[in-house]
C-alpha cells in the first residue's frame, strides 16, 4: 500500500511472471512498477543469484571541471 499524502493507494500484486509486460523505455517500466508490485508465490521462488548473472553496474560519466571553451 502506498501512502501518498493523504491518499492511500493499493498496488497491483503481479501473480505470476508470464505478467509482466515488455517494457519499450525505462520510464515505461517506472511507471508500472510505481502501481505493481511481485506477488507472494512470486517471491517464494527467489533465492540467492550465483555470482556473475547481474551485468557490472553502469559507469556515469563524472562532470567535467575544465572550463568550457567558445
Amino acid at each position: 500500500m502506498i501512502r501518498d499524502g493523504r491518499t492511500e493507494r493499493r498496488m497491483k500484486v503481479l501473480e505470476s511472471l508470464d505478467d509482466l509486460p515488455v517494457f519499450k523505455t525505462e520510464a515505461e517500466e517506472a511507471d508500472f512498477w510505481a502501481t505493481h508490485e511481485l506477488g507472494q508465490e512470486i517471491l517464494d521462488q527467489m533465492g540467492p543469484m550465483e555470482p556473475g548473472i547481474l551485468p557490472p553496474p553502469r559507469v556515469e560519466p563524472s562532470p567535467s571541471r575544465e572550463p568550457r571553451s567558445r
